[in-house]
């Protein structure tokens, strides 16, 4: 499992890693990300079957708003 972080600030709701992984992100009322599971924690375990899909959401975030331990 990987240790996930998300930076709310630096959020532009452009909608990528809910379209990639809507398992584990979603957007809250003001369009930030926010985790599913836990919508107020800003870090997650990432369960491996979803680590593919967050992976992607990671590489493809424009403003670097999603965070991943190596």
């Amino acid at each position: 499992m990987k240790n996930c972080q998300i930076i709310p600030e630096r959020c532009i709701a452009c909608g990528i890693c809910e379209l990639v992984a809507p398992n584990i992100f979603e957007y809250d009322d003001e369009g930030i990300v926010r985790f599913v599971l836990e919508p107020n924690a800003q870090h997650q375990f990432i369960p491996t079957s979803e680590e593919t899909a967050v992976l992607e959401a990671y590489r493809k975030c424009p403003v670097r708003a999603i965070v991943l331990d190596k």
